[in-house]
């Protein structure tokens, strides 16, 4: 199946406030859920995707998944569909089942009504500008408008085709870029080695030969040095006090900030915000 062979529907569409499911569920259509708020982890298959605002998943029917811990401001838009909407399947929304309990053949639609062009059964764009068109969906869904089952239709297939534009961009992309676009996504969190080779499931000394390759330093002073351009942006903009900058840009304790700081400026953050005003 390809792009021009889809038309969407959407069973279901609401605003997610709480802890999705913590145990393993089914969902027997396709599911999508775009992080509007907060932040989260969702696990799907065997895999732990990082939610956070902006963040967008996609997967196929009959895909085990589950929530994780999450922020108490996280809020997930979240639409089951199906790719094609077929009179002889049920319109209402379909429950989903425990995974020791599903069958390949409590599915509505053939499972492989997926898109060749999204390439792969899960896909997870950490930023996806789409927040809008979400809450189209939603209030078509909610709402009693005159062809909303067409509109969310045509909601469905822009998110659809974004989604896939994305997966094309993202590919064509080499993994250094890859590893350095995932640093500079989570330069605020306290990122290590480890934790970057496990996303991309790398050993660690190769994720850190890449990035030297990349830039000629370790990941850990890459990151270093990409957090203190971003607090030097932060300082010259007068909006926060030095220990404010700080924690925005990934630091746990002032002094550390402070000291690497003015090691790769030459100035302290105090005396550089004093030369901006």
């Amino acid at each position: 199946m390809r792009l021009v062979d889809i038309n969407p529907y959407a069973r279901f569409a609401r605003i997610y406030k709480k802890e999705i499911n913590r145990h393993y569920i089914v969902g027997l259509d396709h599911r999508a859920f775009y992080c509007a708020d907060g932040k989260g982890i969702i696990i799907v298959g065997e895999q732990k995707y990082e939610m956070q605002k902006g963040s967008l998943i996609l997967f196929r029917a009959g895909t085990p998944y589950k929530g994780c811990s999450h922020t108490d401001k996280m809020e997930l838009y979240a639409v089951n569909f199906d790719m094609v909407h077929s009179p002889s399947c049920p319109r209402e929304p379909i429950s989903y089942v425990m995974l020791p309990n599903f069958r390949e053949d409590m599915l509505p639609e053939p499972r492989d009504n997926w898109p060749v062009e999204l390439t792969d059964d899960i896909v997870y764009i950490p930023e996806f500008y789409g927040r809008q068109i979400f809450e189209l969906i939603i209030s078509e869904y909610g709402g009693s408008h005159a062809f909303s089952d067409e509109r969310c239709s045509a909601l469905l297939k822009e998110i659809i085709t974004l989604a896939a534009r994305e997966t094309l961009v993202e590919s064509a992309k080499s993994k250094g870029e890859q590893i350095l676009d995932y640093i500079r996504g989570h330069y605020q969190e306290p990122l290590t080695n480890e934790l970057v080779a496990a996303h991309f499931s790398y050993h660690k000394n190769y994720i850190n030969a890449i990035v030297r390759k990349e830039t000629g330093k370790t990941l850990h002073a890459y990151l270093l040095s990409y957090r203190i351009s971003e607090a030097s942006a932060l300082l010259a903009s007068g909006e926060y006090s030095a220990a404010e900058v700080a924690l925005r840009v990934g630091f746990t304790e002032y002094t550390h900030f402070s000291r690497t700081f003015k090691k790769m400026t030459g100035k302290a953050p105090n005396e550089y915000i004093h030369k901006r005003k």
